[in-house]
C-alpha cells in the first residue's frame, strides 16, 4: 500500500487508497538510478531536494486547506447558533 487518504462525512470513515502509476515510479527510479551511477553526487543532491521541496509544499498546501475547511464549518456553526439565539 503506497499510501491512503481518509475523508470524514457525517461520523462516517471513507479510506481510498491512492497509488502511483507504475509508469511514474519506474520514470523515476530510472531518474534516481542514472544520477546515482553516474558518480555525480551534486545533480543527485539537487534533484534529492527538490523532491524533499515537493513533499513540503504538498503538505503545507495540504494543512492550509485544512485550516480554511475548519474555519469555514467554525464560521456556519456561529451562523446557525446566532440563528437560534435571534428566533428566541
Amino acid at each position: 500500500m503506497w499510501g491512503s487518504i481518509i475523508f470524514t462525512y457525517s461520523n462516517e470513515f471513507h479510506i481510498f487508497i491512492v497509488q502511483p502509476p507504475n509508469q511514474m515510479i519506474n520514470f523515476f527510479r530510472k531518474i534516481r538510478k542514472k544520477l546515482a551511477d553516474d558518480n555525480k553526487p551534486m545533480k543527485y543532491m539537487r534533484y534529492a531536494i527538490g523532491e524533499i521541496l515537493l513533499v513540503v509544499i504538498g503538505i503545507l498546501i495540504a494543512l492550509s486547506i485544512n485550516n480554511w475547511n475548519e474555519k469555514r464549518k467554525l464560521q456556519i456553526e456561529e451562523i446557525k447558533i446566532l440563528n437560534e439565539y435571534e428566533q428566541i
